[in-house]
């Protein structure tokens, strides 16, 4: 759902387009307990896009699990000819993935991050006093857990 203050588990998802932002979109899934993200709800989605733009989204999530899924339906990542594209990710404000990072593959067109809010985790990350720690494996902020693959 669209952002509604006050909000403790807020997920921004920004978005830098390449010069083919027609291709470009997003998912936002609750996550089940098998491993498809199909399997969860469908809670925002975004796109195609403008080229060479910039997005800014928000959105204030309920405590829970959640998979991002970032596709690119040319298969190239955000490589565009003449300008590249990226996206991030934040909760409360403090960016907690930059993307793309899994494009190498020919022929793979989406990246997954794993999102897991286990409570309010607002005024901890709000106030700066957490260290924000991310390894290609797993990602721990505050009382938000982050993964990707």
């Amino acid at each position: 759902p669209p952002l509604v203050y006050p909000c403790d588990n807020k997920l921004g998802i920004n978005v830098k387009t390449d010069d083919y932002g027609v291709e470009t979109t997003f998912e936002l899934w609750t996550r089940s307990n098998t491993e498809d993200y199909t399997d969860g709800t469908l809670v925002a989605s975004g796109g195609p896009y403008t080229s060479d733009h910039e997005y800014n989204l928000s959105y204030c999530l309920n405590p829970g699990k959640y998979t991002f899924v970032l596709l690119d339906w040319a298969c190239d990542g955000l490589s565009g000819t003449s300008v590249d594209g990226s996206y991030t990710l934040d909760v409360n404000g403090v960016e907690v993935y930059e993307g793309p990072q899994t494009w190498a593959d020919e022929g793979q067109y989406y990246e997954l991050v794993k999102l897991e809010f286990t409570n309010g985790i607002g005024d901890e990350l709000k106030s700066g006093s957490s260290e924000a720690r991310l390894n290609k494996e797993y990602g721990v902020f505050s009382m938000a857990f982050v993964t990707f693959s």
